[in-house]
């Protein structure tokens, strides 16, 4: 890897991506882990790790302008989205974000989803 980790592109495009998902899902995204940074002149890949709601292990990864969300099943996963899915970058990351929640939503029972709902106003 070119440079350090302190100026690497690759290590702030994947923080960048955390921030954006911390910002969206609040306390219901957590242990967040950054993967394999690659980077070179021409190349910057990554992966992140995440749990949601409590209910999915969540990989996402991120290679040269490409990226894509999943479920982690060990050996095996599910996609969710991908830079197909949605108009945009990353610099998008908002609506990126909340159409991955709208996705992972249809996945969840309500009953579970419930815990993560603010309480309503009497």
């Amino acid at each position: 890897m070119a440079g350090s980790h302190s100026d690497s592109r690759g290590l702030a495009l994947a923080s960048q991506v955390v921030s954006g998902l911390k910002a969206h899902f609040g306390r219901a995204a957590r242990n967040f882990e950054i993967r394999d940074v690659q980077e070179d002149q021409n190349l910057i890949a990554f992966s992140i790790g995440f749990d949601v709601y409590d209910y999915f292990v969540m990989s996402f990864s991120y290679d040269r302008g490409f990226f894509g969300f999943g479920i982690d099943y060990g050996a095996r996963g599910v996609s969710v989205l991908s830079d197909k899915d949605v108009t945009g970058s990353l610099d998008e990351m908002n609506s990126i974000a909340a159409e991955l929640d709208r996705r992972l939503r249809l996945r969840i029972p309500d009953k579970y989803l419930d815990v993560y709902s603010p309480p309503e106003m009497p």
